[in-house]
């Protein structure tokens, strides 16, 4: 299997708790349609959003601080998520 690095750009609003992983840059009004992950196993919500073509551009993750990692958020809200 080969190995590739990619750059993605994630965000984190802790008022809202909600954490954003960008895929792509999505110009403003971009993204065609948003599809919502419904499961048993999450305890967050997790949206996908899609542009003109139907490829993924993002996903956001709503209740974040209960489903993703804590070290991961603390880097986020410090600035520090490259």
């Amino acid at each position: 299997m080969r190995e590739s690095t990619i750059r993605l750009r994630m965000t984190y609003e802790g008022r809202s708790d909600a954490a954003f992983i960008y895929f792509d840059e999505i110009e403003a009004g971009g993204d065609e349609h948003t599809v919502q992950v419904e499961s048993d196993h999450l305890s967050g919500m997790v949206n996908v959003d899609l542009d003109r073509k139907n490829r993924v551009v993002g996903i956001e993750v709503l209740g974040a601080s209960k489903v993703l990692p804590t070290a991961l958020l603390a880097k986020l809200r410090d600035g520090t998520n490259s």
